[in-house]
């Protein structure tokens, strides 16, 4: 009876301990897509493939249960990655995946790709495929490394990305696509079933190995690493027999259920002798088709292969492996040190010879090292060195897998340069530098948003801009950073902040796209730069300017006019337009008492006559100032004590915050002036004060001027009458003419040497703005718009014909002082004339005025050339100022010791009336030309006196309507400095 059937009894034990067994042993997630023959899911819909073998063989062994999850390539590789699967085969090596997920160390097996085309296809090359469609495995890594190597050759191409191979052959059947990186092992499989071709293009050598989520599941990988070393070793494991029956040299047989084998084990003793013949001459004829299918395999391989020998010397090497260092044929390396064909450097011999020793310990081997060709260039190479043991575990050689790396590590280096070059660019600029990805996540912040926010870069790492900066700010550029994204273009936004402490803070934030290799924007840049200090310098040069001009305008009126009257008014209108406050008055002091002698704005109906004229004493603040010769500031009356007489004269007029500024002339104080606000308090600054400051000392010197004319007049009435009246007394009065003339000749001179120290004052704050206008118009401290720009030009033009005048000014008092200093040297006359009139000759052109110039004498002569040319160009460019049309001629003419240069022009003329008026200051013969012509009316009265230093004299011959005629004439050698 069955019951009593021993096998069966057997059986069902086994089963139970089966199942007993089975809820012990650990369950593991592995990873099912289709790459046959390596793995793939048989006509069972049961896993199958190269590795399907080594992982079930390892389990068994190691007592594991399988789960195998289905899916397509991309589906396993991201399920790896979330840690859904335990372990995923069949996966290419690379550092980049290795920094996410672990693998085994020894290598599984080695695989490259292999480009397969259409029937039609006449693609020969890599080039071949631009702009061609390319199949490509989606997530594969001979994808990646391909997509890369065409991008170092600049070739660009269309990638259709499919979920299996068999999909890539369906697209090149169906003529979807030009051409398909397939794995060469799934090509030699199944190329036959389809219409296509294989092309000489082999790339991407692979290291397949096993994966595993980072961290998790390294016991795993440490088992399969200890089983495919042992598996690789004996020669005849299921390592082996794996790999013969994966690639199609021997049929795996199906076995039948447990009762058919259990009456086969019956009938196969009786024909065991005759299969057993059958199968050893089965099995001998196709182990030899295998050797020669691997050996063709081997030796036709695009990466270098090694055995190595525990000497160290190489036993024997592939084609490839010969022709990578220099090589023609490998029978020329046997017996060679492999030592020998690596670089003397750090990653060269030392590191060779610490790999070797760790071979000779079993350990496997992948490293980076540099080797070095028989030409003796030295070039990169990724190499796996595994052990090759004996049935008895003796390790007698190694097997050395090259790939040569140097364009990868060429790349890799030149990317970190640029990286390291991108980083200290962006570090040392004062600007902030924000990179934003598609989600509008801070990706990139350089170290400028330390020194400004005082926080750290990773502060701000992976965070949203409304989360690190203020609403404000976000809030402000966001429509423009999310623009940038949208269209590809760039934006560019201004923000005004107001500060806590005051002030106001201006932004300018520039939003730049940066495009993938597809032309889609990949990410942002957004650079913020604060123009704060720019615009405060624009807005203070143009102050300042408007400020010189001021003053510059006030002190002509006060330098040119004698009238007393005109002065003081004139004073107290500048001090308002200049310092901006609401009104001036001026007091001056005559015997104990003080008189109001102008005011700006005009006294008003309700003001007390008697304020007219005060008593000092009543006045404190008018008397201190007065004696210590120094301004007071009152930056609010309703502050300050007051005596009933100043607060009268603050209640009529609404004073609140007031300046008081002496008038003082050679240490002696002749009065106040007062400058204030009405109605509320201002700050008062410093600038404000020193302009203050510098107008009432122009107002002194213009008062005690137009005091001495005063007295001259009362003296010139008083001497008329007592000349009819008393003879006796004309001497006496005579002595105090001349008296008075004198101390108006010393008037006169200390005007001059006021200017020319005032000239100098005006002339530095100047020559500071003409340059630091300069600066900007050059865009050294900040991009201009083009109405920043012409508003600059202008500032810088104004400032230098304000220079000019300064300048001319200079010089005239400087004559006028005695000071001046002529300075004789020898030179060229045609040289001299030259140079002038090469400098005036687009002014000429610009007018489309004809300068024609008569031979020059080619003579010596000897005076001051820096005055004899400020001489001429004065005269000819008045010449171009005042001729709209015609001709404009310089001759010059000797005689005997005296040298004449005339300058002819063919414009308005000067009346006969007018001459002699032509060479005095300030002075301008028809007033309508200060109209349409710039000019103060120095320029002829400094030539006049520059030419009387010189020796010479200037004439002129004029018409009105036809033109003038100006000659110089000058000794041909000055002997003596004159000063």
């Amino acid at each position: 009876m069955i019951k009593n059937f021993k096998p069966f009894r057997i059986i069902i034990s086994v089963v139970i301990l089966f199942t007993i067994s089975i809820y012990a042993e650990p369950l593991i997630r592995v990873g099912l897509y289709e790459n046959s023959p390596k793995i793939f899911t048989d006509e069972k819909d049961k896993p199958a493939g190269f590795f399907i073998d080594i992982i079930d063989a390892i389990a068994r062994e190691e007592n594991w249960r399988l789960d195998y999850v289905s899916g397509t390539w991309q589906e396993c590789i991201e399920n790896l990655e979330k840690g859904e699967l335990d372990l995923l085969p069949d996966v290419a090596f690379s550092a980049e995946r290795e920094k996410i997920f672990d693998f085994n160390r020894e290598t599984v097996l080695i695989n490259w790709a292999q480009l397969y085309l259409t029937e039609a296809s006449t693609i020969a090359t890599l080039f071949d495929l631009e702009a061609k469609q390319v199949a490509v495995l989606r997530g594969d890594y001979s994808y990646t490394e391909f997509r890369r190597d065409l991008a170092d050759f600049k070739i660009q191409c269309d990638f259709i990305e499919c979920d299996s191979f068999r999909e890539i052959f369906q697209l090149l059947a169906n003529g979807a696509a030009d051409a398909g990186l397939i794995s060469r092992l799934y090509g030699i499989r199944f190329e036959k079933d389809y219409p296509v071709i294989k092309s000489p293009i082999v790339c991407c050598p692979a290291d397949l190995r096993f994966a595993a989520p980072k961290g998790q599941s390294g016991q795993y990988l440490q088992a399969i690493d200890r089983h495919i070393i042992a598996l690789k070793n004996d020669p005849r494991s299921y390592y082996y027999v794996a790999l013969d029956k994966r690639l199609g040299i021997v049929v795996e047989t199906e076995r039948g259920p447990d009762w058919y084998w259990i009456g086969g084990m019956i009938g196969l003793g009786l024909v065991a002798c005759v299969i057993i013949i059958i199968l050893v001459k089965i099995i001998h004829t196709n182990l030899e088709i295998v050797r020669v299918n691997y050996r063709d395999l081997y030796e036709n391989a695009p990466v270098a292969y090694f055995s190595i020998g525990r000497d160290g010397r190489i036993q024997h090497c592939n084609r490839a492996a010969a022709k990578l260092i220099g090589f023609g044929s490998p029978g020329m390396l046997k017996g060679l040190p492999i030592i020998d064909f690596y670089a003397n450097t750090g990653f060269g011999k030392e590191r060779a010879k610490q790999n070797f020793q760790r071979f000779l310990k079993g350990e496997a081997i992948v490293d980076e090292l540099q080797m070095q060709r028989k030409d003796g260039t030295i070039f990169w190479v990724k190499e796996i060195v595994n052990a090759v043991r004996d049935k008895h575990g003796w390790i007698g050689e190694s097997r050395l897998t090259v790939i040569d790396i140097s364009e990868q590590k060429y790349a890799e280096s030149a990317l970190i340069a640029s990286e390291e070059r991108f980083r200290l660019a962006f570090d040392n600029i004062p600007d902030v530098v924000v990179i934003y990805d598609k989600e509008l996540r801070i990706q990139y912040i350089n170290a400028a948003t330390t020194r400004i926010t005082g926080r750290l870069p990773a502060d701000f790492i992976g965070k949203r801009d409304d989360e690190v900066w203020p609403p404000e700010v976000y809030d402000s550029y966001l429509p423009s950073l999310k623009k940038a994204f949208e269209t590809g273009t760039l934006q560019t936004v201004q923000i005004e902040l107001s500060l806590a402490e005051g002030g106001v803070c201006n932004l300018r934030i520039t939003c730049i796209p940066v495009l993938d290799n597809d032309g889609a924007v990949r990410e942002v840049l957004g650079i913020t730069h604060d123009f704060t200090g720019q615009k405060q310098a624009e807005e203070a040069i143009h102050l300042k300017a408007q400020n010189l001009a001021i003053i510059l305008e006030v002190s002509k009126t006060l330098v040119s006019s004698l009238d007393l009257k005109t002065v003081l008014q004139a004073t107290t209108d500048g001090l308002v337009e200049l310092t901006g406050l609401d009104s001036a008055a001026i007091y001056l002091y005559e015997k104990e008492f003080l008189y109001l002698r102008a005011t700006t704005p005009p006294l008003p109906s309700g003001f007390p006559d008697n304020y007219r004229r005060v008593i000092l004493k009543d006045h404190p603040h008018i008397q201190k100032t007065m004696a210590s010769g120094k301004p007071i500031i009152v930056p609010d009356i309703k502050n300050t004590n007051l005596t009933p007489e100043e607060a009268q004269i603050a209640a009529v007029r609404d004073l609140r915050s007031i300046i008081y500024l002496p008038i003082k002339l050679h240490e002696k104080v002749s009065g106040t002036i007062i400058v204030a606000s009405c109605h509320e308090p201002r700050p008062i600054k410093t600038e404000v004060i020193n302009l203050c400051i510098t107008l009432a000392n122009l107002a002194a010197i213009a008062i005690e001027k137009g005091q001495y004319y005063q007295q001259i007049k009362q003296y010139t009435t008083k001497l008329e009458e007592l000349v009819s009246r008393r003879t006796v007394q004309i001497e006496k009065e005579k002595i105090a003419l001349e008296q008075a003339n004198q101390k108006l000749q010393e008037l006169d001179q200390l005007k001059s040497i006021f200017l020319a120290s005032m000239s100098h004052e005006l002339r530095t704050p100047l020559n500071s703005i003409i340059g630091f206008t300069g600066i900007m118009l050059m865009e050294l401290s900040g991009k201009l718009n083009d109405e920043q720009k012409k508003q600059m030009k202008m500032v810088k033009s104004s400032s230098a014909h304000l220079l000019s005048l300064i300048n001319d000014i200079l010089d005239i008092s400087k004559i006028e002082a005695g000071k001046t200093e002529i300075e004789v040297e020898t030179f060229s006359l045609s040289q001299t004339i030259t140079d002038v009139t090469d400098g005036i000759w687009n002014a000429a052109i610009e007018k489309n005025l004809t300068l024609q110039i008569r031979p020059v004498p080619d003579i010596l002569i000897t005076t001051d050339k820096r005055r004899f040319k400020q001489i001429l160009v004065n005269l000819l460019s008045n010449a171009v100022k005042y001729t709209d049309a015609g001709t404009i001629k310089v001759s010059v003419s000797l005689y005997r010791k005296t040298l004449a240069v005339s300058v002819k022009d063919s414009g308005i003329g000067i009346n006969s009336n007018d001459l002699s008026r032509l060479f005095q200051p300030f002075q301008q013969i028809d007033a309508s030309l200060t109209k349409s012509q710039e000019g103060t009316g120095l320029g002829l009265y400094l030539c006049e006196k520059i030419a009387a230093l010189l020796g010479g004299r200037i004439r002129v011959k004029s018409k009105s309507g036809q033109g003038s005629t100006f000659t110089v004439t000058i000794p041909k050698q000055l002997k003596s400095s004159k000063t």
